[in-house]
């Protein structure tokens, strides 16, 4: 052989060498960035089903084996939904009031052979309904100010229709305590379209929902216009129980509220499927429960219950409030400032626009914290996004939809938020996201708790 076959020879050799390379994952294109995996739960009779959502395909990596259960037996194999979600299902054991499924690092791994270095965690309280019993509370709302999509208190609106749009399952009608009502056992998302609605024209003023779910699986709610323009305001359910919402449609502020033609609702996690249940669909003048146009509270919100061991207080007269807690001033129009409604110490805002609460870190996952709790109170249920944040600064947030001229109880599962470090959380921050525009608003009793 030449000299130059021979360098023609090398040259190929070292091209292919190359693209091996390249194609393993060297050179410019390596990826070291390990996965990361989600895990939500929900009661499914009498078995606890476990989803794990993870950040890429992890291949075969993931086995039941890899996952620790302390309160059920697990089965012996997972589900592959798709390459990134899987399904556990567990027995929770006798007598157990929770089931908690949890991931350590070094468990799995994604197609670069990178092994996941966060932990994760899901408790599932067990043993609570898995269906309602009782129907929503009936509305309330003048037949006159209502455009009603699906309720029996009203007459539904002309060119109804519950479309096909490639959903796992349609909505179906059942009867709940003599009431009829939309149940999907396999909910992903649901469409409701009606000839169009001039919003505006009628005085129309916000969106009514009822929601039942038995794990809170938060509902993207959807509001449509002619022309495809679209926007959601996010709903967090109360586990196990009727929700009443009324959305606020100044809360939509790119759609066209002169021709309203559809709303969509919408579970957010697909493809995984959940048992779901929807009433009383409509739009209206004013809240549904007239607020008798109150400008600032008058009582305290409910007192808390949770015991003070399963607490972690970042603001309220029932707990002792977490260490280095501090309100920091992040450049907002005014700083919230204590006052006092009918005994109780309450945070004030004159010119709400947003506030940071930030303390010493919080490992919510050793500690076992599994929710959110804060009471809000606006005039006129001006929505508020809850964010929790964890140190390098991952942060996400779920969207509060107050009820207007009352103080409103809620509790956000610490699972819908799947991108921050549980083991760290460090900083909350409570946002009208209606900026530069202020609010008049009141928090009170804000903490983690198991």
């Amino acid at each position: 052989m030449n000299k130059a076959a021979k360098y023609l020879s090398f040259t190929a050799c070292a091209l292919a060498a190359s693209l091996l390379l390249s194609a393993c994952g060297g050179a410019d294109g390596t990826d070291n960035v390990p996965p990361t995996v989600a895990i939500t739960s929900a009661a499914v009779g009498s078995t606890a089903t476990f989803t794990f959502a993870f950040s890429e395909d992890v291949g075969t990596s993931f086995t039941a084996d890899d996952v620790a259960v302390v309160g059920g037996t697990k089965g012996s194999t997972v589900t592959k939904v798709d390459a990134t979600h899987y399904t556990l299902t567990v027995t929770p054991d006798a007598g157990v009031t929770a089931v908690t499924a949890s991931l350590a690092s070094g468990k799995f791994s994604d197609l670069a052979n990178n092994a996941n270095t966060a932990t994760a965690t899901n408790t599932l309280t067990v043993g609570g309904a898995t269906a309602p019993t009782t129907a929503p509370t009936a509305p309330t709302a003048l037949a006159a100010n209502v455009k009603s999509l699906y309720s029996d208190a009203y007459t539904t609106v002309s060119g109804f229709d519950l479309p096909f749009w490639g959903q796992s399952q349609m909505l179906t009608d059942v009867t709940v305590a003599g009431n009829k009502v939309l149940k999907g056992d396999q909910f992903t998302y649901q469409g409701f379209q009606f000839d169009a609605i001039d919003a505006t024209t009628l005085g129309l003023t916000s969106l009514h929902i009822d929601v039942w779910s038995a794990d809170a699986t938060p509902v993207k709610a959807y509001v449509i216009s002619q022309g495809q323009d679209s926007e959601w305001v996010e709903i967090v359910p109360t586990a196990g129980a009727w929700k009443s919402v009324d959305i606020p449609l100044s809360s939509f502020t790119k759609i066209n509220k002169g021709a309203i033609f559809q709303v969509k609702l919408d579970t957010a996690i697909q493809p995984i499927t959940k048992v779901m249940y929807f009433d009383n669909i409509y739009f209206t003048k004013g809240d549904s429960g007239s607020n008798g146009g109150a400008t600032a509270p008058t009582t305290a919100p409910t007192a808390p219950t949770a015991l003070a061991a399963n607490v972690k207080s970042l603001y309220s007269d029932a707990y002792t409030t977490v260490s280095g807690f501090d309100l920091p001033f992040w450049g907002q129009s005014q700083m919230l400032t204590d006052v006092t409604v009918a005994g109780n110490k309450v945070l004030k805002g004159d010119q709400f626009t947003y506030q940071g609460f930030q303390f010493d870190a919080i490992d919510a996952t050793t500690l076992g914290l599994t929710s959110l709790h804060i009471d809000v109170w606006s005039a006129d249920a001006t929505p508020v996004k809850a964010y929790v944040i964890s140190q390098g600064q991952d942060s996400e947030w779920v969207e509060i939809v107050p009820t207007a001229g009352t103080w409103k109880s809620v509790d956000i599962p610490l699972s819908s938020f799947t991108k921050i470090a549980k083991g760290a959380i460090f900083q909350v921050k409570l946002d009208t996201a209606i900026q530069p525009t202020t609010k008049v608003m009141y928090f009170d009793n804000i903490y983690f708790k198991k």
